[in-house]
This record gives C-alpha cells, structure tokens and sequence, in this order.
C-alpha cells in the first residue's frame, strides 16, 4: 500500500498475516513489545480506518452526501417547520445541553474556575474555535436575542389581527392558517435561549435571586417545547457528528454521542431543576446544612452534571468564605458547638483562647477539602475520599494532642471547679470522619463496584462502622445532656454568666442530634438485615466464593478494606474474625431470616415513628424535606427486603430453594438498587 502524503519511494508491506500468526504462540498475558512503544503510546493510539477516530481517512461518500458547507449556509432558506427542527436538533446534540456558543463561553469558564471536573467530565480545550466569549459582550448577546424575540412577535401581532394579510408571512414560511401556532413555537425557544444565558452569567456572579427568576422562567419555557417538537422537520444537512475531525489534528478526537430530543428536554429539566436547588444553597447558613444538603443534591437520579457541580463549588465558597460572606473558621466553630459544646470556647484564659485560635487554623484546610469533594463526579467523589479520610485521620491525631492540653490546662488552672469533659474537639473530627468512612462503602454500591459474594463482607463491615457511628453519637449525646445539666446547676447556685445558660436552642440543638441519631440507627439496623440476608443465601450455596484457583478470601478482603488498616481509629475488623461470623454453624437459615426480617421491622417502626415527629414540626425547610424524603426512602427499602426475605422459599432442611442459580434481578443478580440511592433492596426470582 502506499499514501499520496508519504514520500513516492517510500513502500508498506502489509504484515498482518506474520502477527497473526506469531500471536498463536504466546500464552495469555504474554505481551511482545518494542522498547518506544510503552503503555502511554497504546493508550494514546487510534484505531486506524475508524471514521470518527482516523482523522486523516477519508469519510464514505453517503457520509459527506447532503451536508451544508460553510458558503451555502447563508444562502439556504429555511421554513418556520426547519427553523424548530434546526433549534431541537441543536438541544439534543451539543455537549452537556446547550444550543448557543455564549452559553458554552460561561459554562467552559465556569467550570475551569471551579476546578473540580476532569477528562471524563469536560474538555476545557476549544482547540482554537472560538466561543465568542471575548467577540460579543453579553449585552449583545442578550440584545441579539431580544430583537429576534420582538421580530417574531410582530408576526404573531400581525397574523393575529389579520391572518391573510400578515406581513412577513411568506417569509416566516409556515402552513397558511398556523402562524401563530409556529410563532409560539419560536418565542419558547427563543425565550428559552435567552433565560438559559441570562441565569447562567447570573449565577457566575454568584446572583442568585435574579438566577432564580430566569431559571423558573426557562423551565417554563422548555415545557412549551416539549409541547411543540412535532412542528418541527428533519434538517439532516444542518448537522454533522463528524464534523469533529476538523477540529483534532494532533489527537484522537472525541466521538459525538447523539441523544434524542426527548432525552436532551429530559436532561435540560434535569439540571435547571438541579440549578435551581443550587440557588437555594446560601439559606443553609451551618457547615452541617450545606453538607448534608450537597449530599443529597449528588444522591439525585439523574445526578447533577459538571456545571451544576461546578456552580455549586463557586457559589459555596467564594474568596475563602463560605457563600462570600461567613469566615469559615466562624463557620467551623459554630459547628463544633453545635454538635460538642466544647466549655473552654467560652473560657477567657489565654491557654484555652490560643489552643481554640490553633484549632480553628488547623480546621480551615480539610474542612474547605471536605465541602470540594462534592464538586467531583460520583466516581472521582469515591477515590477523592480515599485521600480525604488518610488527611482527616492525621488532622485528629493532631487534634487529640490539643484536647489533651486543653485538659492539661483546666486541671491547673480551673482544679476547683473541673468537670472532666470528653475530647469535644477530637469528637467533632472523629463524627465526619466516620461519615465519610461509610459514604466511602456505601458509594460502592452506587457505581457497581461490588461482586455477588463481595455484598457479604461488605454488609458485614458496613454493619460494624455503623454501630461504631451509633456509639459515638450517643457519646455526644451523653456528653451534652450532662452539659445541660452542669450549666443549669452552676447558674443556679452560683447565679454566675461564666457559661452561656442552656436556652430552648440547646434543646433543641440535642433534639436534632437524636434525630440523626436513629437515622443512623435505621440503616444500622436495615444493614444488619441485609447482611443476614446475604449470610443467609450463602449458606444455601447461592452467594458462592469465586471459583478458580488463584482466588484468596483473605487477600480479597483485606484489599477490599486496605484503607481502614491505615487508620487509628475506627479499629480495623480483621479478616479472621469475618470469617469466624460466616462460618458460624449455630446460625440455621431460618434463624437468620428471622432476625432480619425481625431487624427490617424495628427500622421500620423507628423510621415511622421519626416520619410522624417531623410531620408534627412546623413547615419544613429544605433540609428537613430532604431529612423526611430520606426516611420515606428507607421505609420502603425496609418494606422491599420484607417482602423479598418473606419470599424467600425455604425447604424442610431450613436451606433456600434454588431457582435457576441466581437472584431476581438484572444478571441475575441477589442485589439492587432500587429504592434508595445507596442501599440495596434483596430481589428474589419469582
């Protein structure tokens, strides 16, 4: 073969027949390779003749047929009928839904500067096409809009008083009779445009009132989209997939994956519904709110995108504040007395105000490390708090240092009246750490990590760190009442303002914290279910070890928990004690499923119970919506395993009758998500 660019003397022989026949000798996993050409060099080549890959080959005839070049697309005259379908195809064949360069301006800049994206996410490289970012100001931009808006208006006026006689009609070029059907057709796109721009430069200026109002504005005007994508024609010479390979000369370019327009309206409602809870964000005035409510806006299906993400990092820390506006060291403190009430914040000595200045330093680094992790995809979100966790595990040991001087010091200098108090501040870490420890297993089930038999070891682990939660909290829960308690009794007798007295708020403070407290109490439960559940399946000879020879139970395990081995605290199950569990002969299947469906109810009723104290309350906020939609979420989880344990068939011998091998769900699976984000639900084949 040879190729017109190369030189004329230059000749290739086609050995494909050698390799092929050199590859029958080697053995699997055997790799023959020359010296320059590593794994970098094969990760970085492209399949040759693949037309969305191999920029230099040349398309297919019936692929290059009927595409509009760039001198024809100003003489081509479109009907209103092309103009919808045009302005459609635009929504569902962009990148990341947007239809307009100005918006993809503000969204590529949005993202560069929130920093939390990657290859997988984004490509920030334009690779010199330009997005008029600098060429048009956003006035402009918006004005452009507004005149095309007030163009089309027109029409409709016209058409509406005199239909024969409309002016412009003839160029509008739609159905006689339907003018103003297509009229409304284009304001909503149009409309739609110019509101989709408008709250996305509100929103990188962080104004989030008037980002509100253009967002509500959007979806309303998406709704009448939808409505109208039957007016719209097929323009196939308007687009091309391919038209990429122009753009990436030195580098395989990235395939351009068509969605439906119904899916594209879909995702478009999706995330300005998900923009417009970011809005919402600055009402969450505690460290505590805004995690939680960053939690539950990543646990979203579908979930928020990378400019969603991105906005939200922006908007929540601004200039090394929380929302612009709150120091996070003011931020971090309020927290610590919300959950610990440390007495020696309030102490004057100089000692305790040094040591709280220190801390209050030391917090700022993991606690701006933690609110970023929720900028990151879900999978980047899980290896990110693998680095997190090892960073908060050398920020407590830190902290446990300061909690022992503090203690020092009140035995010099407060002998008399000391109280030994718990580790509050080492507390306050050790309480998000645990949380991350589980958020770490539980994402696992999100992104399908785990295998059959592996849902065994990791219930079983999930178990033991949420027992190790409940314990701590109830700790803290300890510690405080009898805070209360010391408070009111030194204010009594001593009738002194050395400590703030206990108002309604520290009731009400300690009320909350008992809330979460059988949350966790709940999934600590559901969790022991389950893995009674899978234990019971495992002794049926459903949830098997994997068969072949190089497998090792304890290897698997003690790769699958690496991480805890590496930490101080929580205290690391060893494998011999996991197998110990499962290989326990006294737990029959019957006995097992009866506990879990016995554990399965008493969540069930603790839930129900939570469900109606917070329907007492008065009108939820956001954050407590979110609280009760996630107690709802459990109670079904709760009532699915019922369900799936109850039919489980058991034979006389107490084994689980088998039924084709495997689970009930997809790929026969034992295991799924279904009601709840992160928990899964048993699936029984029927």
């Amino acid at each position: 073969m040879s190729y017109q660019g190369w030189p004329r003397l230059t000749k290739f022989k086609d050995v494909t027949h050698l390799f092929d026949a050199a590859s029958e000798a080697l053995e699997v996993g055997q790799l023959i390779h020359g010296e320059t050409f590593t794994l970098w060099e094969a990760m970085s080549a492209i399949e040759i003749m693949d037309p969305k890959m191999d920029t230099g080959m040349d398309l297919p005839p019936e692929a290059q047929q009927g595409k509009l070049t760039a001198d024809k697309v100003a003489e081509k005259t479109f009907t209103a009928g092309e103009l919808i379908g045009v302005m459609d195809g635009i929504l569902s064949r962009e990148s990341y839904i947007i239809g307009v360069l100005k918006c993809a301006a503000v969204i590529r800049n949005e993202v560069i500067k929130a920093n939390v994206c990657h290859e997988e996410d984004f490509s920030t490289d334009t690779l010199g096409f330009s997005l008029l970012d600098v060429e048009v100001p956003e006035t402009d931009a918006v004005a452009r809009l507004t005149r095309a808006e007030d163009d089309i208006n027109i029409f409709r006026r016209k058409a509406k008083e005199k239909p024969t006689e409309a002016p412009g009609a003839d160029l509008l070029n739609c159905p006689p009779g339907r003018e103003i059907e297509y009229c409304d057709a284009l304001l909503a796109r149009i409309r739609f445009r110019k509101a989709f721009f408008s709250a996305l430069t509100h929103l990188s200026k962080r104004d989030v009132r008037h980002a509100k109002k253009n967002l509500a504005n959007a979806l309303s005007q998406l709704k009448i989209i939808q409505d109208t994508t039957s007016l719209g024609e097929d323009v196939s010479d308007a687009f091309d997939p391919l038209v990429n390979r122009l753009l990436f000369t030195q580098a395989p370019p990235r395939p351009i994956n068509e969605m439906t327009l119904t899916d594209a309206c879909a995702q478009l409602q999706s995330m300005l519904t998900n923009l417009q809870s970011v809005c919402n964000a600055p009402s969450r005035q505690s460290l505590d709110s805004l995690l939680g409510f960053m939690d539950h806006l990543g646990l979203r299906s579908p979930g928020p995108n990378v400019l969603t993400r991105s906005l939200l990092h922006s908007i929540s820390i601004h200039e090394g504040s929380l929302f612009g506006r709150l120091p996070i060291q003011d931020v971090i403190e309020e927290s610590v007395r919300t959950l610990c009430d440390p007495p020696f914040f309030s102490w004057a000595e100089e000692p305790f105000k040094l040591t709280k200045k220190m801390f209050l330093e030391r917090s700022v680094q993991p606690v701006l490390s933690y609110l970023k992790l929720y900028g990151y995809n879900r999978s980047r979100q899980r290896r990110q708090l693998n680095k997190l966790v090892y960073e908060w595990e050398k920020f407590q040991e830190e902290v446990e240092a300061m909690d022992m001087d503090l203690h020092n010091h009140a035995r010099a200098i407060k002998s008399a009246e000391y109280e030994e108090e718990p580790f509050s501040l080492s507390s306050w870490v050790y309480f998000h750490k645990l949380n991350m420890l589980t958020s770490l297993l539980f994402l696992g089930f999100e992104l399908d990590l785990y295998g059959a038999y592996e849902h065994l070891m990791v219930f079983w682990y999930l178990k033991y760190l949420l027992e190790t939660q409940l314990e701590h909290a109830e700790r803290i829960c300890r510690a405080r009442t009898a805070s209360m308690v010391s408070g009111a009794k030194a204010a009594t007798k001593k009738n002194t303002k050395s400590r703030k007295p206990q108002t309604d708020n520290g009731i009400d403070t300690l009320a909350s914290i008992m809330e979460s407290q059988t949350l966790v109490y709940a999934r600590q439960l559901i969790l022991t279910a389950l893995f009674q559940a899978a234990l019971a399946l495992h002794k049926a000879g459903h949830l098997r070890k994997p068969d072949h020879d190089l497998y090792d139970e304890k290897v698997h395990y003690e790769h699958r928990f690496a991480l805890f081995t590496r930490l101080g605290s929580p205290l690391v199950l060893p494998y011999d004690q996991f197998a110990e569990t499962i290989g326990n002969q006294i737990d029959t299947v019957p006995a097992l499923t009866n506990a879990a469906h016995a554990n399965l109810q008493s969540a069930k009723q603790h839930l129900e119970k939570l469900y109606h104290v917070t329907q007492a309350s008065p009108p939820p906020d956001s954050a407590e919506a979110e609280r009760r939609n996630e107690v709802q979420s459990l109670v079904r989880v709760c009532l699915a395993n019922t369900i799936a344990i109850k039919s489980l068939k058991i034979d006389t011998g107490g084994a689980v009758k088998k039924s084709g091998g495997g689970g009930g769900g997809e790929r026969g699976r034992w295991f799924e998500l279904k009601y709840h984000p992160t928990i899964p639900t048993l699936v029984v084949p029927k």
